[in-house]
């Protein structure tokens, strides 16, 4: 299948809200209570995301990066540390309330080796004071959709840390497609 020219990329969570979608009440709080010096203790080797979409439609796995805004001072940057694909799995999802549940692939990640060395080297400057984590998003751009497609439903979940719940940062948000 060819491929024009998709313009989707998905910015799919930021600590106070995602884009046209909306987190979860649940995740906005989990997030709001994350200090840094949480942030400072995770084992980046357990650091996990997990993208959910329709059969058919496929990620760039390659390209999805967690991002981390750090601020210190006044001054913002962005670090995007480098996902790698751990296993995929075929599951359902709600779409919504009063909407059959749809065939989805799930994308199970895990930080790369420079995303976990990355993510060492800010955990060393969240312990200093006035640095702090303002925004954590993803971004997985799609590398292939089926011919046609106008909309696409996704789901992103993450944690911390292996023992963790999956916090829900994206239930089922629904973005267009654009062809050129």
């Amino acid at each position: 299948m060819t491929m024009r020219a998709v313009a989707v990329g998905l910015l799919l969570a930021t600590l106070g809200m995602a884009g046209g979608a909306s987190i979860p009440l649940s995740t906005a709080l989990r997030l709001s209570s994350i200090s840094p010096a949480t942030l400072a203790q995770v084992d980046p080797s357990q650091v996990r995301v997990r993208i959910a979409l329709p059969q058919g439609v496929e990620l760039d796995v390659a390209s999805a990066r967690l991002n981390l805004e750090v601020s210190n001072d006044g001054r913002s940057r962005r670090e995007a540390l480098p996902l790698v694909l751990i296993n995929t799995a075929k599951e359902t999802r709600s779409p919504g309330l009063f909407r059959s549940d749809m065939p989805v692939v799930v994308y199970p990640l895990r930080l790369d080796e420079a995303g976990q060395q990355s993510l060492r080297r800010l955990r060393q400057e969240l312990m200093r004071s006035g640095n702090k984590i303002n925004a954590m998003s993803v971004d997985a751009p799609f590398s292939g959709l089926p011919h046609g497609t106008r909309v696409v439903t996704f789901w992103v979940d993450t944690k911390l840390s292996l023992v963790d719940t999956w916090m829900p940062l994206i239930d089922g948000a629904t973005v267009k497609v654009s062809w050129s």
